[in-house]
């Protein structure tokens, strides 16, 4: 990437760079090196996404590097609800051949909004004040 912005970006303005490029487009290209952990493999279309500096152009189907597996290759299927429960099952439940979300515990907040009413000071009369007095001896 760095080689490339140089070449085609950086070299505009006098920005040069000492390293040599080459692209390899097929798997028969890839193949001639010694690759470790990767394989040549063949793409269904024509790679275009980097400078195609082959004369003349590619055009038709081309090659990548792909990553060698690790391993083997795992399927593993679950559709009955004795497949589920074999299982630790977290914040989950099977029934009916199906795995479900288990009732969780929450808080609800609702808010309402109502404006402010205003209240307007009375003076009590003597015999309200009286009977106040009354009520909390």
């Amino acid at each position: 990437m760095v080689c490339d912005m140089v070449q085609q970006t950086l070299s505009q303005e006098g920005i040069t760079g000492a390293f040599a490029l080459e692209s390899d487009y097929t798997p028969t290209t890839f193949a001639q090196g010694t690759l470790t952990g990767t394989v040549a493999t063949t793409t269904t279309s024509p790679f275009v996404y980097a400078p195609n500096s082959a004369n003349p152009p590619i055009t038709s189907n081309t090659g990548d590097l792909e990553l060698t597996r690790a391993g083997t290759q795992f399927t593993l299927t679950e559709s009955t609800t004795a497949d589920f429960a074999s299982g630790t099952l977290t914040n989950m439940v099977a029934s009916n051949n199906q795995l479900s979300p288990s009732t969780q515990s929450a808080i609800k907040v609702t808010a309402l909004y109502s404006p402010v009413s205003t209240a307007t000071n009375v003076a009590a009369t003597e015999s309200e004040a009286h009977k106040r007095a009354a009520n909390i001896s």
